[in-house]
């Protein structure tokens, strides 16, 4: 889940990550299930996970574009060909504007 959203934080606000900006956007993100229970990670962890998958990624460092990067999260989905294909052309409105 954190390398999911490092891709989806990279493709709408680029580099760097901004902690404050995006525990704020935690809530918007993830499921309160995630967020709030006995298995839950804190907002801290979450961030700090977040940033962790970015930095592995190469993210941190702009090794490649958001269209690369949107492109792998939905040639990689396990979603339906129909679904991969409006993912696709979503993400590349997205990129191009």
């Amino acid at each position: 889940m954190a390398r999911f959203l490092a891709r989806w934080w990279y493709v709408d606000h680029g580099a760097p990550i901004v902690p404050s900006k995006l525990q704020s956007l935690l809530g918007d993100m993830l499921p309160q299930q995630l967020l709030g229970g006995v298995l839950a990670k804190t907002r801290d962890s979450w961030t700090q996970a977040i940033i962790a998958a970015f930095e592995k990624m190469g993210l941190a460092a702009n090794k490649y574009t958001k269209t690369q990067v949107g492109l792998h999260y939905v040639l990689s989905s396990n979603s339906r060909s129909s679904d991969r294909q409006r993912d696709f052309l979503s993400v590349r409105r997205c990129v191009s504007q």
